[in-house]
C-alpha cells in the first residue's frame, strides 16, 4: 500500500476568547468550534489510526484578545493538548488580536508561553537595521523564523505587518531568497488581498504577491474571515466561528492541503464542524402606519423568511454534531410615524424564540421617525427616506455649528456614523474603544491649526481615520463617499 501524501490543516481567526454579544454561551461556541474542527480533520478518527494529518498551521487571531482569561487559555490548553498527545505539531503565527502591541521583539506573549509548554512552534520574523531576517527555529531558545519538517517541506512565519504590509514584501523576497531552498515552502501571513481588505488592515494585491511565487509554494492568509484562493498557491480559509452575523452567509471553515511533487496536490474546504448557526430577518416598516401592523408583519415575516431559514440549518445540519439551537438577529429599518418603544417587543421576543428555537433573539432599531429632520430632502427616487445621508448630515450639523471643529465637519461626520455602526455590530472590543477615545480627544486639541494650514488639516483627517481602520473594520472612512446627493446644502437649509 502506498504512502500517503503529506497533508496539513490550515486555519485562523479561531477569536477564543470572544464574548460576542456579552453571552458566556457564544464565548464558548467558539472554542467548541475549534475543539471540533481538530477532532474531525486531525486528529485519528477511531482509536488505533493514524492522526488524519501530519501538522496544523494557524494563520494567526487564535485568541481574540491580547489579554486573557483563565477559562480561556485553560481551554486552548486543552484542545492543543490533544494535537500533542497524537505527535501532530502545531505551527502559529500572531494576528493583530493578539499581537503584543509594542516592543514586538522583546516582549513575550501568550504564544511564546504556549511554546514554551511544547503545544505550538511560534514563529515570526525579526527586524534588525530595518531589514527583515529569518532565522531557522532553536529548540534551545524557543524561537525562530522557520522549521524544517522534513527534507521536502518548510514553514515559515511572519509577524503582523499591518498597514505596512504591502511596503514590506520586497524585503520578504529578498529573506526568502537567502535561506537555503526546498521543494516546497509554505508562509503563513496575517493579512489579506486588497479584494478584500484595504491596506490599512494589512492588504496587499495579487500582483506585488506575484513575486514571491518563486519562493512560496503554500502562502497561507488568515485576518479576512471568509473564504478565498487564488491561483492553488494562496489559500484563506475564513474564520472558524461567526464573529459578526454577515459572516454567517459567508463561506468560512478550513483547508485540508495535500503536498505532493513540490506544488498543492490537492485542497479541501470544510464547513461541517461545530458552528453555531444565525437567523437574519429584516423588517421594513415603510409601509405601516401603526404598532398593529408592525407586529403582524413580524409574524408573517417569521412565518415566512424565518422558518425558511431555520429550515435549511436543520436540514443541512451534520448529523453526528449535536444540534446548536441559532442565534436569531431582527432589524426594523425605514421610517416610523410612532415611537418605536410601541412596538410590543416584550411580547414578540418570547414568541418568535419560540418559533425558531432560537437560542438568542437580538433586534436592532435602525428606524428613523417620520418627523425627523427635513425629511423631503433626503428621499431616494423611490420616495424612501436615505437614512444613511440624512444621519450623516445631522452628525455634520452637529460639528458644524462648533466653530472650533466646522472646518473639519466633514470626516468627523463619516467617523461618528462608522464608530456608531462598527459598535452596533460588535467589531470594536471594550478595550479598543477606549483608546479610540483617548485617541480623539488628543487629535480634536489640535484644532486650532485646521484652518491656519491645510496640509495639517488633511494629515489629521487621515490620522483620524487611522483610528477606526486599527480595528477590524473594513471599510476607510477617509475616502470621500463614493456618490453625493445633489441637494440643497444642509448646512445652509439647518436641521
Amino acid at each position: 500500500m502506498a504512502e500517503r501524501p503529506i497533508r496539513f490543516l490550515h486555519i485562523a481567526d479561531i477569536h477564543l476568547g470572544f464574548r460576542q454579544y456579552n453571552s458566556f454561551e457564544r464565548e464558548r461556541d467558539f472554542f467548541l468550534s475549534f475543539e471540533s474542527a481538530i477532532e474531525r480533520y486531525a486528529l485519528p478518527l477511531h482509536e488505533g489510526d493514524p492522526p488524519q494529518v501530519d501538522f496544523v498551521i494557524i494563520a494567526g487571531d487564535l485568541f481574540d484578545s491580547r489579554t486573557l482569561q483563565p477559562i480561556t487559555l485553560s481551554r486552548t490548553t486543552h484542545v492543543l493538548s490533544l494535537l500533542k498527545e497524537e505527535g501532530i505539531p502545531v505551527f502559529a503565527i500572531e494576528g493583530n488580536h493578539d499581537a503584543a502591541r509594542w516592543h514586538r521583539d522583546q516582549e513575550p506573549n501568550w504564544y511564546d508561553y504556549l511554546a514554551g509548554e511544547e503545544m505550538m512552534i511560534y514563529l515570526r520574523d525579526y527586524t534588525r537595521d530595518g531589514q527583515i531576517h529569518l532565522e531557522p527555529w532553536s529548540d534551545e531558545e524557543l524561537r525562530g523564523s522557520y522549521y524544517d519538517f522534513n527534507d521536502e517541506i518548510r514553514i515559515v512565519g511572519t509577524h503582523w505587518y499591518g498597514a505596512t504590509a504591502h511596503n514590506m514584501l520586497g524585503q520578504l523576497e529578498e529573506a526568502l531568497a537567502g535561506l537555503p531552498p526546498k521543494p516546497f515552502n509554505i508562509v503563513m501571513f496575517h493579512g489579506g488581498l486588497t479584494d478584500y481588505v484595504n491596506e490599512m488592515h494589512a492588504g496587499i494585491s495579487y500582483e506585488q504577491l506575484l513575486p514571491l511565487r518563486e519562493y512560496i509554494q503554500y502562502f497561507a492568509l488568515g485576518h479576512v474571515h471568509k473564504r478565498y484562493e487564488r491561483q492553488n498557491w494562496v489559500f484563506n480559509p475564513g474564520s472558524l466561528e461567526s464573529c459578526k452575523i454577515r459572516e454567517y452567509f459567508e463561506e468560512h471553515g478550513l483547508f485540508v492541503i495535500e503536498v505532493g511533487d513540490g506544488e498543492v496536490a490537492e485542497s479541501f474546504h470544510h464547513t461541517d464542524y461545530y458552528s453555531r448557526p444565525f437567523i437574519s430577518m429584516h423588517m421594513d416598516c415603510d409601509l405601516y402606519k401603526t404598532p398593529e401592523e408592525v407586529e403582524a408583519a413580524v409574524h408573517e415575516l417569521v412565518a415566512d423568511q424565518g422558518k425558511a431559514q431555520l429550515h435549511k440549518i436543520k436540514a443541512t445540519w451534520p448529523e453526528d454534531i449535536d444540534y446548536a439551537a441559532p442565534v436569531c438577529q431582527l432589524e426594523f429599518t425605514g421610517t416610523l410615524g410612532f415611537p418605536f418603544s410601541e412596538i410590543p417587543m416584550k411580547s414578540l421576543e418570547p414568541w418568535i424564540k419560540e418559533q425558531l428555537g432560537a437560542f438568542m433573539l437580538r433586534y436592532i432599531n435602525d428606524t428613523t421617525p417620520l418627523d425627523y429632520g427635513q425629511e423631503e430632502d433626503y428621499k431616494e427616487r423611490d420616495g424612501r427616506i436615505d437614512r444613511a445621508l440624512l444621519e450623516k448630515k445631522i452628525f455634520q450639523a452637529l460639528f458644524h455649528l462648533d466653530t472650533r471643529f466646522r472646518p473639519w465637519s466633514d470626516p468627523l461626520s463619516r467617523f461618528a456614523t462608522t464608530l456608531k455602526q462598527r459598535l452596533i455590530d460588535d467589531e470594536i472590543a471594550e478595550e479598543e474603544l477606549g483608546e479610540i477615545i483617548e485617541k480623539i480627544d488628543e487629535l480634536l486639541k489640535t484644532e486650532g491649526k485646521i484652518e491656519e494650514d491645510p496640509e495639517e488639516q488633511e494629515a489629521l483627517t487621515q490620522e483620524l481615520g487611522a483610528l477606526l481602520n486599527e480595528t477590524d473594520g473594513q471599510e476607510d472612512i477617509t475616502a470621500a463617499p463614493a456618490e453625493e446627493s445633489a441637494q440643497t446644502s444642509f448646512l445652509e437649509e439647518g436641521v
